[in-house]
């Protein structure tokens, strides 16, 4: 076995799951779902009354789920103050981007500045990483612990 880091990253830095998120967060929000903390079908302004004034208004935890939510990345990611170079500075990918001082201090001021849908909700397909941001916060409000704690719970008795 091999381990190695690279472009300044170490043992204990963030790293990026990318589509290894989306997987894990699905599986888990079935635990949600079984054990009664949320509904598939809800608006998630239910839960996330903050996001009633963005692209996420009207959209249900499935549309979520099934990454037909018609919130979506608006711009190019290396051009300053777009939706899309907004959330990659929040991500950290970057790093702290020199000169911009109106970059989102996080992934949530990057999600609450995605006004416009893309698409009605429901109405087409789109693999978009925000969408599991807002997920993930769900799953912390409902179930009251963060993704380590539902995964150390259910699927900690696995082995």
């Amino acid at each position: 076995m091999f381990e190695s880091y690279m472009n300044g990253m170490e043992p204990h830095s963030q790293h990026i799951a990318r589509s290894g998120s989306k997987s894990i967060t699905g599986t888990m929000f079935g635990i949600l779902v079984r054990r009664g903390l949320i509904d598939p079908e809800s608006l998630v302004t239910r839960y996330l009354p903050e996001l009633q004034a963005t692209a996420y208004r009207g959209a249900t935890v499935q549309h979520l789920l099934d990454m037909t939510a018609g919130a979506t990345l608006k711009g190019l990611w290396y051009v300053p103050n777009n939706d899309y170079f907004n959330y990659v500075v929040a991500t950290g990918y970057f790093g702290p981007p020199e000169g911009h001082p109106d970059a989102p201090a996080d992934i949530w001021q990057a999600i609450l500045r995605i006004t416009e849908p893309e698409a009605p909700h429901g109405a087409r397909f789109k693999y978009f990483d925000p969408k599991i941001d807002v997920l993930a916060l769900l799953w912390q409000i409902v179930s009251g612990e963060g993704s380590a704690a539902v995964g150390t719970t259910d699927w900690g008795r696995l082995r």
